[in-house]
């Protein structure tokens, strides 16, 4: 049986099954569905299995009815996939803001820490620049904590 679909190398197609494949590959240019596809008739008896012709150009018909019927149910997909896109993309920026100002944040915070030990070192030989480094050190630390974007 699968010898009768695949046609020998010099089996030419007679005027019946070039036709039928000029008819199927007519498209209708106004409407978005292939229109002219769907009046072929879809049964295969045992003189069109001898025509492999036949029987591929009906294959062929099957599977493009049933891709286009995959491509307009997932069409609906399209926008929200979209949408959900521009939300993410507006989440991502969100976030970014957020984090480059946790990184400020973060950055006063270890300076201020720095600044007030600096303060606390220096404090034993000038207790007036010690105590003026640790009040610019508690300075920066208060700021951090309350530093809001």
């Amino acid at each position: 049986m699968s010898d009768d679909l695949t046609p020998g190398k010099d089996q030419k197609l007679d005027s019946e099954q070039s036709s039928e494949i000029v008819l199927t590959s007519q498209i209708s240019a106004t409407s978005e569905k292939r229109t002219s596809l769907k009046n072929i008739i879809r049964t295969v008896d045992e003189k069109e299995l001898s025509k492999s012709a036949t029987v591929i150009v009906k294959l062929l018909v099957d599977d493009l009815d049933r891709l286009e019927n995959e491509n307009e149910s997932l069409k609906k997909y399209q926008g929200f996939f979209h949408e959900a896109d521009k939300r993410a993309s507006v989440l991502q920026q969100k976030l970014d803001d957020i984090l480059n100002h946790e990184k400020i944040r973060t950055f006063f915070l270890a300076a201020s820490g720095i600044i007030v030990g600096v303060g606390i070192a220096i404090t034993p030989t000038s207790v007036l620049w010690g105590g003026v480094v640790s009040l610019l050190g508690t300075a920066v630390l208060i700021a951090a904590v309350f530093i809001k974007k």
